[in-house]
């Protein structure tokens, strides 16, 4: 639990910091397991989208099937939480 935790939290960082197209998800051993792209799809390590991210807050599935939402939280929190929940 205490390594998934440092994991998310290194993966968070991450993801604030880095300012490109296609934010990067890393594993604790720098192997690339999902991206966050700059209009809110979440990928996974082989760019297959598994989820969305609306502006509104609106967490989706990949078939656009509203499973939440996360209004007032930075949509990379939401992404990031999202990934791992569904691994």
């Amino acid at each position: 639990m205490k390594r998934a935790v440092i994991t998310i939290f290194s993966a968070v960082l991450m993801l604030l910091c880095y300012d490109a197209q296609a934010q990067k998800i890393t594993n604790g051993s720098y192997q690339s397991v999902g991206y966050i792209k700059s209009d809110g799809t979440i990928q996974d390590g082989s760019y297959r989208t598994i989820g969305h991210i609306k502006s509104d807050g609106t967490v989706q599935d990949g078939s656009y099937r509203t499973i939440g939402h996360a209004k007032g939280i930075p949509a990379t929190w939401a992404a990031v939480f999202f990934f791992f929940q569904m691994k």
